[in-house]
């Protein structure tokens, strides 16, 4: 009678590795994860931006008005099945190269305009757009150009590192796509009194200001830059 043949335990990669090292390689790539849907907000976002550019500029070329017309196509269209998502995301970003070949360069100033992103958190019902120009003139006081709008309603008990609206800001800090941070008041980037997110980077208001600051990112805020327009101003 044979004998049932005994199995073999599986080889592991000679690189593979349980140890703790190597999730701590692994954490800060799943933080910094953003879904596909993100990504493409994010480019339609910048397509939205530059096209307003090129518009402005005084009788595009027919070159740049073909790409804008296929860059408006874009805004609007969605991944069809079975088409790769990240296909899709590269046609996008495709379609943004093209579009800045035609935009003007920026204007050299005797000042330098610091990019600048919006970002509230309003109440359930809520409207963002109530603030956004007070946001808009806080910006302008401290020499940003307005280019990004970012909100969450409803979400002021949650961690900012948890709010949809706020990771894509986080995004352009990370990308060092903006220098200046415009907030009604560093109230809106901090967590609920009682509660605890483990995780968080940071919970006082010293601590978001030291978050930016490492980035080069300057926080504009409307309760007090507004109220000090004449003099230094920002938080």
């Amino acid at each position: 009678m044979n004998e049932p043949a005994q199995q073999e335990a599986p080889v592991l990669p000679s690189n593979y590795s349980t140890a703790s090292d190597t999730l701590a390689r692994i954490l800060p790539a799943l933080r910094n994860y953003r879904p596909p849907s993100e990504q493409m907000d994010d480019l339609r976002e910048q397509i939205r931006s530059t096209l307003a550019a090129l518009y402005k500029v005084s009788g595009p070329s027919p070159e740049a008005l073909r790409a804008g017309k296929a860059a408006q196509g874009w805004l609007s269209a969605q991944p069809r099945k079975p088409q790769p998502t990240h296909v899709f995301i590269a046609g996008l970003e495709a379609a943004l190269r093209e579009l800045r070949k035609f935009c003007p360069p920026p204007p050299v100033l005797d000042a330098p305009v610091a990019t600048a992103a919006a970002y509230t958190c309003v109440p359930e019902r809520g409207d963002p757009r109530a603030v956004q120009v007070d946001l808009e003139q806080a910006a302008s006081v401290l020499g940003g150009q307005m280019d990004y709008y970012h909100h969450d309603v409803g979400l002021r008990d949650w961690a900012c590192h948890q709010r949809p609206g706020w990771q894509r800001i986080a995004h352009l800090v990370a990308g060092r796509h903006i220098g200046l941070l415009a907030v009604v008041s560093p109230d809106e980037l901090l967590p609920a009194a009682d509660a605890v997110f483990p995780g968080a980077p940071w919970t006082t208001a010293d601590g978001v200001r030291r978050w930016l600051a490492d980035q080069g990112v300057r926080l504009a805020c409307v309760d007090e830059v507004l109220g000090t327009a004449g003099t230094a101003g920002g938080c």
